[in-house]
């Protein structure tokens, strides 16, 4: 069917961007495991940097708790990889045990999601007819929970070049010319506080470290 734009809104593993012409590249990726149990936890939403990166939970409004939990450190990727729940508990217990009851909670490993976040780079975000938003143009670390955010700023400022530029190729290079590097920036910074989780002793973040992730997160994504 011919059309005038075909727009890539198809995620990280985009079928688009396999067409050629981005110039792109897609890291290897951490594995994290994300779940919702019964029960609150705690009503405040807290997140620990340990020795096996990040765990972090937050309560519901049906009174469940959403949590996820960092999968790369090579004991809890084993256990993982032979879906041994028990063994990923223990493996967090001696870590924090905060997390361990949590998971106690998940009835079996097929409860758990287990996915691998990965980051995303283009050179350029459109080829010809054919653009990128979201993901399948800039795939990112989850820790400043900015992809979604992005996504949809890049919907709006897209649709604003199409609807504003003199022609069909200028509105393309106005978009990605505005959009591209200021995503590039929130990509960064997601990678750098996302290796910061990565420490030598568990604590619950201190103050200071708050501030780093609210100072991480204050740039705009327009």
């Amino acid at each position: 069917m011919p059309a005038d734009l075909v727009v890539g809104a198809d995620g990280v593993g985009s079928v688009v961007r396999e067409t050629g012409g981005f110039d792109s590249r897609m890291s290897a990726g951490s594995t994290y495991l994300r779940g919702i149990v019964e029960g609150w936890s705690d009503p405040l939403a807290e997140e620990y940097w340990t020795r096996l990166g990040s765990f972090g939970h937050a309560a519901l409004a049906d009174h469940t708790t959403y949590f996820w939990a960092a999968a790369d450190a090579p004991a809890v990727a084993d256990a993982v990889g032979g879906r041994d729940l028990a063994s990923v508990i223990e493996q967090w217990r001696r870590v924090l045990p905060a997390a361990a009851g949590l998971l106690q909670k998940v009835p079996s490993f097929d409860d758990l999601l287990v996915n691998t976040v990965r980051r995303v780079d283009c050179r350029r975000w459109f080829s010809g007819r054919l653009v990128f938003l979201g993901d399948a143009a800039h795939a990112m670390a989850p820790n400043l929970g900015q992809g979604a955010n992005n996504a949809l700023v890049d919907a709006v400022a897209l649709t604003e070049k199409l609807a504003t530029a003199p022609s069909l190729m200028q509105a393309l290079v106005r978009y990605d010319q505005s959009r591209r590097p200021r995503t590039r920036r929130v990509q960064n910074m997601a990678g750098v506080l996302q290796r910061l989780c990565r420490v030598d002793q568990t604590h619950r973040c201190a103050r200071p470290r708050r501030a780093l992730r609210r100072t991480q997160s204050d740039p705009s994504p327009h």
